[in-house]
């Protein structure tokens, strides 16, 4: 009897793990045309045999189970009711993700309708029929799971077929535009610093006691500031393009892993990016060499005509931080099932520690390239306070929220408050930076943002602001000078021209300069 039962055992066992694996299957099987925008790289081989091995090893574990409970072993039949659990904790937090981003490929569109609410209820079943029916009652669930046992050919049998036909179809950087012969001494320099998320309310008016903020502090008394910046957009993947070109943008969609086309306010055609103006464009037909260091957007695939050099880091999700070998996967996936970007019960989330390391290099090469004044003007779009949050104000160090167990209680949007006092050590480092190779005081900074904190409501229930920080600290010897008057955030394009052409020296030009300009923008 035993041995008659023993591939029905393999195919419950293995088709049980394939659902607790469902969402790792998706983010595999399901990158379409337009998701590949966002992706450094596709998936490589690597992916899909680590997965496979995952749900085998935990298939022969069920299936081992299994045969324990046909025996009416006592230490299987309580294992298999832990694990039971685990499964529930498993599937209901993938079904959070999968329905939240369901693409339009055939198989999301299964995942979304059927695959998600199948797998909870095996779960539900299952733990109910461990624990109060014994045997008897799993036969039911035993029978569901030999039923979807199929789906296990067609997650293998694709990533087989995806193995066998592999190339990373996406579009590489570059190549990017010549580098422009230098400017003399005393020429005009821009560096335009985007802090992504940065709030201007909970860094001045409304600032938490438990931070300080010597460094923006300093260059909001040094320099221009101005209160009333109306942001361009609430998301990055609008607020970026918009700003760059001084298009207000209602609607994007990807074209492919090196387009991105937008639609501007009161229009119904949409445009290439790539073929605007945009303040690259321009700084270089006055003949400045231009550069990008940022994070999430590909501005080296998009933009590279207008940029003489540029490096982007992806944003982190649960699909690109599970590692890069073999050995890191298997054991990093299995435990992405229980966490999610933000919150995991092992310390930092897996997608937590490699946006530590996108900050870290995006903050590393944009001190290289705002030290260089080959570069006349140049992009730095910061990954924080963006979250996943990791630094802790108190410590000093990216350790917030790293202790097993206790650390997801602080895991937490006052996490925020913490990213707010990286920003401001992000600053000093720039100025010491800036300074020690000598081009602080020849340089114009830009610091802003591409919109403010979107999740205030959750942090202290106030609502989320209309506006972005704003700071201007121009070359050469500084004044103070604050400026209330609203004006678009849009307007920031233009403003950096102005100063390379020549036409903004001092900061005291800038409030006239906007009175005459931000009628260009209608702000409410």
């Amino acid at each position: 009897m035993r041995e008659r039962l023993r591939l029905p055992d393999w195919l419950a066992g293995l088709s049980l793990s394939n659902l607790v694996f469902l969402r790792c299957w998706a983010e595999l099987l399901g990158p379409e045309e337009t998701r590949a925008y966002w992706l450094k790289s596709m998936p490589v081989p690597t992916h899909y045999v680590s997965l496979m091995l995952d749900v085998l090893i935990l298939g022969g574990f069920f299936y081992a189970l299994m045969g324990g409970i046909r025996r009416q072993n006592k230490i299987a039949s309580r294992v298999m009711v832990v694990s039971g659990l685990a499964i529930l904790l498993s599937l209901v937090n993938s079904l959070r993700t999968l329905v939240s981003n369901p693409g339009t490929s055939l198989f999301l569109r299964f995942v979304e309708q059927r695959a998600p609410v199948i797998g909870v209820a095996v779960a539900i079943m299952l733990v109910t029929a461990l624990v109060f029916g014994g045997i008897r009652a799993l036969r039911p669930v035993y029978r569901l799971l030999v039923l979807v046992s199929p789906f296990l050919f067609f997650t293998f049998g694709q990533s087989v077929y995806k193995i066998a036909t592999y190339g990373d179809r996406l579009t590489p950087d570059g190549p990017m535009a010549s580098h422009l012969p230098a400017k003399p001494a005393g020429a005009p320099r821009v560096i335009w610093v985007i802090f992504d998320e940065w709030d201007p309310d909970l860094t001045f008016n409304e600032r938490p006691a438990r931070i300080q903020l010597p460094e923006i502090d300093r260059l909001r008394k040094e320099g221009f500031w101005a209160t009333q910046v109306v942001r361009s957009n609430l998301y990055t993947d609008w607020a970026m393009p918009a700003l760059t070109t001084g298009i207000a943008t209602e609607e994007i969609h990807p074209r492919g892993p090196s387009e991105l086309m937008i639609r501007a306010k009161g229009s119904t055609t949409f445009m290439p990016w790539s073929e605007q103006e945009t303040v690259f464009r321009k700084a270089r037909a006055l003949g400045f060499s231009t550069a990008v260091v940022a994070w999430a957007i590909p501005y080296c695939r998009v933009l590279k005509n207008d940029l003489s050099d540029c490096w982007w880091w992806s944003g982190s999700n649960q699909y690109n931080s599970v590692g890069d070998s073999l050995a890191a996967m298997l054991i990093n996936r299995p435990r992405s099932l229980y966490e999610n970007i933000y919150r995991s019960p092992f310390g930092q989330s897996l997608s937590t520690q490699r946006h530590i390391e996108v900050t870290d290099n995006v903050v590393g090469k944009s001190l290289e390239v705002a030290r260089d004044p080959r570069v006349g003007m140049a992009l730095l779009h910061m990954p924080v306070p963006h979250p996943p949050y990791f630094y802790s104000a108190v410590t000093g160090k990216n350790d917030r929220g790293a202790t097993p167990i206790a650390g997801i209680f602080q895991q937490t949007q006052e996490g925020y408050v913490d990213a707010l006092a990286l920003v401001d050590k992000i600053v000093g480092e720039l100025r010491r930076t800036m300074e020690q190779a000598g081009v602080w005081d020849t340089t114009t900074l830009i610091f802003s943002a591409d919109h403010p904190y979107r999740h205030r409501l959750a942090l202290d229930g106030h609502q989320v602001s209309r506006h972005v920080p704003y700071l201007v600290k121009l070359a050469g010897p500084q004044t103070p000078v604050h400026y209330d008057a609203p004006f678009s955030a849009l307007l920031t394009k233009e403003l950096i021209l102005a100063v390379l052409r020549g036409d903004l020296a001092r900061a005291e030009d800038i409030p006239a300069w906007l009175d005459q300009h931000r009628g260009d923008y209608a702000v409410q």
